[in-house]
């Protein structure tokens, strides 16, 4: 994977959000060579971070994707100081820290000033014959 810059990007607090979300990280990794079930575990990564930081967070909601060896992180930001919870699936949602641990390693800060960080990292396998 060639190197790529990290991007951090407010988004608004709305159902607009996770979609922007997927453009930022496209956009991030476009020259990252990744393959295409990487790029898609990235998006739907970014996805549930926003959207739960929509529906949870509070008053903001900022993203960040840096692009790594072996890895992308992606995080999200929020206002809010209450740490995911896993619930059982229903109806109305309760699936996204599943799909987190399906897809990644992840974990969450506290933020010094209130509020959260909860970051994702999905793993770049090293191709065959790079070394």
């Amino acid at each position: 994977m060639p190197p790529a810059h990290g991007r951090v990007v407010e988004l608004t607090v709305d159902a607009t959000a996770p979609r922007h979300a997927r453009d930022v990280v496209r956009s991030v990794l476009q020259q990252a060579e990744l393959d295409g079930q990487v790029l898609d575990d990235c998006l739907l990564v970014a996805t549930e971070l926003v959207d739960n930081a929509v529906l949870h967070g509070g008053s903001f909601v900022r993203l960040e994707v840096t692009p790594a060896a072996g890895c992308v992180e992606i995080a999200v930001q929020d206002g809010s100081s209450v740490l995911p919870v896993a619930r059982a699936p229903g109806a109305d949602g309760g699936r996204g820290l599943l799909i987190l641990n399906a897809l990644a390693e992840w974990g969450v800060e506290s933020l010094p000033d209130g509020g959260k960080r909860v970051w994702a990292r999905v793993a770049v396998p090293v191709p065959d014959g790079a070394g």
